[in-house]
């Protein structure tokens, strides 16, 4: 593993076969080969994007759900989550689990949600 991502998470080392602007690549800025494989927090290593996938399925899928869900709300609203929000965050997980994870119901569940229906803007708020 490159010297460097000893001291973070391995998930660095995934998007190391990604160039500066985006493209895939074998051999980094200095002409050496990438190095993509690395020891994941459960003791495995994985390789590449594929293997950053494949742990975050299996090992990291709710807490992944949770986030992803918690920052599209949070963008959509204008505003971070409140803990009166925690009731319509845990509902949209379980939906987006039981649509199987499609992206558009994440989408339909924030944009029906009362929170973002009741949005107020900024020259409805009161200083």
């Amino acid at each position: 593993m490159c010297r460097c991502h000893n001291r973070f998470d391995a998930v660095g080392v995934a998007f190391e076969g990604f160039g500066p602007i985006g493209e895939l690549r074998a051999k980094d800025l200095g002409g050496k080969p990438v190095q993509v494989t690395a020891a994941f927090p459960d003791g495995k290593d994985y390789a590449g994007f594929d293997g950053l996938r494949t742990y975050l399925r299996d090992k990291r899928q709710d807490d992944y759900l949770d986030n992803l869900t918690k920052k599209l709300f949070s963008y959509a609203l204008g505003r971070g989550p409140l803990l009166s929000d925690q009731k319509q965050l845990d509902a949209m997980c379980t939906k987006l689990k039981a649509d199987n994870y499609a992206f558009g119901s994440l989408v339909e569940s924030i944009v029906t949600s009362p929170q973002f229906r009741t949005k107020r803007g900024k020259e409805d708020a009161r200083e």
